[in-house]
C-alpha cells in the first residue's frame, strides 16, 4: 500500500466489527460516484471538442471572409486564438481535477475493501495499472486538448509571421 493509501487509512475510522452490509452499501455508493464522474468526464470531453472545433472553424471563416477589413481580421483572429488557447488550458485543468477526484475515490474504495472479504477493486486496479505510479488520466484523453492547443499555437505563429496575407 502506498503512502497516500496509508495516509487516507489513518484519517478514516472504520470499525472492523461494523455491519458489513453498511460497508457494502457505502462501497456501492462510492462505485456509483466513480461511474458518475467517468460519465461526466466523457460528456464534458464532447463539449470541449465541440467548442474547440467551433473555435477553429470560426478562425477559418474569419480568415476567408471579405466582410472585414484588413485591420479587423487579425484582431478578431487573435481574440479567437487566445480564447481557444485558454479553453484548452481549462480543459486540461478540468481533466486533472476529475482525475484527482477519481483517484481519491479509488483510494477510499481500497481502504473500504480491507474490511470486506474479497478485494475485487484492488485486483482489477492492479491488473489495469500494474505500475502504481502510472496516471489514471490516459495519454489519449490528454492528446485531444493538447492537439487543439498546438493548433492554436500554430495559428498564432501564422498570425505573427504571415499577418500580411490576412
Amino acid at each position: 500500500m502506498n503512502e497516500r493509501n496509508t495516509e487516507r487509512k489513518n484519517t478514516m475510522f472504520l470499525n472492523k466489527n461494523a455491519n458489513q452490509g453498511h460497508i457494502i452499501d457505502q462501497y456501492k455508493i462510492m462505485c456509483d460516484s466513480i461511474n458518475t464522474n467517468n460519465q461526466l468526464r466523457e460528456a464534458a470531453n464532447n463539449f470541449w471538442v465541440t467548442v474547440n472545433s467551433l473555435g477553429i472553424s470560426s478562425i477559418a471563416y474569419i480568415k476567408d471572409t471579405s466582410n472585414l477589413n484588413s485591420e479587423q481580421k487579425p484582431l478578431i483572429m487573435w481574440v479567437l486564438v487566445f480564447l481557444g488557447f485558454t479553453l484548452c488550458c481549462s480543459w486540461l485543468s478540468y481533466l486533472k481535477t476529475i482525475k484527482k477526484t477519481i483517484d481519491q475515490k479509488h483510494t477510499l474504495l481500497l481502504v473500504m475493501e480491507q474490511y470486506l472479504p474479497l478485494p475485487i477493486f484492488q485486483n482489477l486496479l492492479q491488473k489495469a495499472r500494474p505500475d502504481k505510479n502510472k496516471n489514471s488520466l490516459t495519454i489519449r484523453e490528454m492528446f485531444v486538448p493538447i492537439s487543439f492547443l498546438l493548433g492554436y499555437i500554430f495559428l498564432g505563429v501564422i498570425l505573427i509571421f504571415f499577418n500580411k496575407y490576412f
